[in-house]
C-alpha cells in the first residue's frame, strides 16, 4: 500500500507540474479551484483503493466492491464539478477540461495499477509466442 501511496503522489505532483507549465506557457490565471479539484482527485482515488483493497474477500465480493468503488469514484467526481461549476460565475473552460483531465488520468493510473490483481491466476506469456 505504501508503494502504491509514492506512486499516486508522484503522478498527482507530475499532473501538478504539468498544470503549473501550462499556465506559465499561457499566461493564464487559472482559478485556485484547479488545485483542489486535484487534490480531490487524489484523495479519492487512494480513498477508493483503500476500499476496493483494504480487506481480503471472497471473489465475488472483490468483483462488488471494484464495481461500488467505480461508481463512487464517478458519483462523487461528478458531484464536485456540478458543485464547483454552480460556484464559479462564469464558468471556467480551463478548470472543467483540467479536472476532466486529471479524473480520466487518475482512472488510468488506478486501472494500470490493478491490472495485475484482475487475472491472477493467469500466466504472462513467452516472447517468442505469436500473438
Amino acid at each position: 500500500m505504501v508503494q502504491y501511496l509514492y506512486k499516486l503522489l508522484a503522478t498527482t505532483a507530475t499532473l501538478a507540474i504539468i498544470t503549473v507549465g501550462v499556465g506559465f506557457a499561457t499566461k493564464y490565471a487559472f482559478p485556485d479551484l484547479v488545485w483542489g479539484g486535484l487534490i480531490f482527485l487524489a484523495c479519492l482515488t487512494a480513498l477508493i483503493h483503500l476500499f476496493i483493497f483494504g480487506q481480503k474477500a471472497t471473489p465475488n465480493g472483490s468483483i462488488r466492491r471494484l464495481m461500488v468503488g467505480s461508481m463512487v469514484r464517478m458519483f462523487l467526481g461528478i458531484v464536485f464539478l456540478l458543485i464547483s461549476l454552480l460556484n464559479i460565475k462564469p464558468v471556467n473552460l480551463f478548470f472543467v477540461v483540467s479536472y476532466c483531465l486529471y479524473f480520466c488520468v487518475f482512472m488510468v493510473f488506478e486501472i494500470w495499477e490493478m491490472r495485475t490483481n484482475l487475472r491472477p491466476d493467469s500466466k504472462p506469456r513467452s516472447k517468442n509466442e505469436n500473438a
